[in-house]
């Protein structure tokens, strides 16, 4: 019999040293029954290219002529394929080598319509990060343990998305013909569909806990860093959408809480965010008058030498002509200028009458 059929989606944008790693990370699953389809959202850089390096039956590849954003990619995908489940992989993350095999045993002895698993971090480099203070576990560790604690997987990820990514989901195609497609978000398409997808009566999410089935890339230019207001703004947009529908399912002080936390996290960010930059302006202007401070104190530093010198120069000046005066006065009563008056006065005399 023929096994169960996979689509994997892969949205590729501006992630020509990614890509290929991302490519042969769906290539070598132990599952082999899949068709790859590759949409690149018309990249400026080189991924095209490497894409078209792959020769494989099951990969179909085509390219936007416009870029068309990841969530429209994404849906053009799912629009295009042909498999029982549907699942996601970024351009920059990588698939270890039995995620499909293994979410397809799950998906079938559960029930399960939508699983996702834990997440490896990995850098540019695609070396794995196991530092537990980088910020970024210590994140996921916080909410994995809010999980673990209470239980509830709608009070952990109203508390925040650590499902991470849309290259974590594995989901049954009948899915989307229920509850749509990924709405337009830039920063949060992923999270709003989970929630969206948990406010549904029927969902049957399965969550692998300690099972890290999937590497995520964290490379400095991941769209979620690009600005803290946005991501922000728009998590509280689909918090005000989906909550109450969350909340009808389960009068649960605990998931207020957790989303309290959350919105309150994100006002703080929306509020840092909107500040920094403005703090920054306050800064570089600070700088700039103190440089300009220290400019004058130079400027003041070298005419109170100039002026001094030029009082020094004045007084020297003065003693000269008062030292001149005394000569001259010398002089005048010295008995020598009283002899030359008394021989060149007749001469004097002698010159007026001859005129």
């Amino acid at each position: 019999m023929q096994k169960i059929l996979i689509s994997i989606i892969i949205p590729a944008y501006n992630h020509q040293n990614f890509i290929g790693a991302a490519i042969e990370s769906v290539l070598l699953q132990s599952h082999k029954n899949f068709e790859l389809i590759i949409i690149d959202d018309h990249s400026p850089d080189q991924t095209a290219e490497v894409i078209a390096q792959y020769d494989d039956p099951r990969i179909k590849f085509s390219a936007h002529t416009t870029n068309m954003g990841a969530s429209n990619t994404i849906n053009e995908g799912i629009q295009k394929a042909s498999g029982d489940f549907i699942t996601i992989l970024n351009s920059d993350d990588i698939f270890l080598p039995n995620r499909l095999e293994r979410l397809l045993a799950v998906a079938e002895r559960e029930s399960a319509e939508f699983i996702t698993t834990d997440v490896e971090l990995i850098d540019k480099n695609g070396k794995v990060i196991r530092d537990k203070h980088h910020w970024w576990i210590e994140w996921v560790d916080g909410l994995r343990a809010l999980y673990s604690s209470s239980g509830d997987i709608v009070q952990a990820l109203l508390a925040g998305n650590f499902f991470i990514s849309t290259s974590n989901f594995f989901i049954k195609r009948e899915v989307f013909n229920r509850i749509g497609f990924f709405n337009n978000y830039r920063y949060t398409s992923d999270y709003e569909f989970i929630l969206r997808y948990l406010a549904d009566s029927q969902h049957r999410l399965f969550y692998l806990f300690d099972e890290k089935l999937l590497q995520y890339r964290l490379h400095g230019h991941n769209t979620i860093l690009e600005t803290p207001i946005a991501p922000n703004l728009e998590t509280f947009q689909i918090f005000s959408r989906w909550f109450p529908e969350l909340l009808q399912q389960s009068i649960d002080k605990q998931r207020c809480y957790a989303m309290n936390r959350q919105l309150e996290k994100v006002m703080n960010y929306a509020i840092d965010g909107a500040l920094r930059p403005k703090q920054q302006e306050i800064e570089t202007l600070r700088d700039s008058l103190r440089k300009k401070d220290n400019l004058l104190n130079k400027l003041n530093e070298f005419n109170y030498k100039k002026d001094l010198q030029i009082q020094q120069l004045q007084a020297s000046k003065n003693l000269m002509e008062q030292e001149l005066r005394h000569q001259i006065e010398r002089l005048i009563q010295s008995n020598s200028y009283k002899l030359g008056q008394l021989i060149f006065r007749p001469l004097g005399y002698l010159k007026k009458l001859f005129k």
